[in-house]
């Protein structure tokens, strides 16, 4: 069995890094909110880095008091996508709210993969959290299959 929370990550190439961040920002977002932060702990790469988060609107200012050490709410459903270098995470707490938010991680992957600028080099759904261990649900290294995957799965909903 799986722990309750998801998360995805797509690593495009490292030459790609400006683009992706830039590509994210244009993002036509109607659920999420942007947050820049500044050399903070990134789980992706082990180490501080500077880099945009977006939260889902529903939780995006207890988000950024938690951030910012003003608050210490522990927020259990979420869904949070990280652009840094040249990756991109999106994690969903307890599997997150569903639609919309879902659907928009979903349209904006599929956005980023139809840009020619952006060279996907691997992609990951994990499941995990909550004292389970994580256990990877699918990967691939073409956009293609990660297609076909968000076409199949809905990024771990089904």
């Amino acid at each position: 069995m799986s722990g309750p929370d998801l998360a995805f990550f797509v690593a495009f190439a490292p030459t790609n890094a400006a683009d992706l961040a830039r590509a994210v920002r244009q993002f036509d977002f109607q659920h999420f909110a942007y947050y820049a932060m500044t050399a903070q702990f990134c789980r992706r790469h082990g180490q501080r880095c500077s880099y945009d988060l977006y939260v889902d609107t529903r939780n995006y200012q207890q988000m950024v008091e938690n951030i910012e050490e003003r608050s210490t709410v522990n927020l259990w459903v979420y869904h949070a996508i990280e652009v840094c270098q040249a990756s991109l995470s999106i994690e969903r707490g307890y599997s997150g709210y569903g639609d919309p938010y879902a659907a928009e991680e979903r349209a904006l992957i599929r956005w980023l993969l139809g840009l020619p600028q952006l060279e996907l080099q691997t992609w990951q759904v994990v499941a995990g959290g909550d004292g389970y261990e994580h256990v990877e649900l699918a990967s691939g290294q073409a956009s293609a299959e990660l297609l076909v995957y968000l076409e199949s799965a809905s990024l771990g909903e089904k």
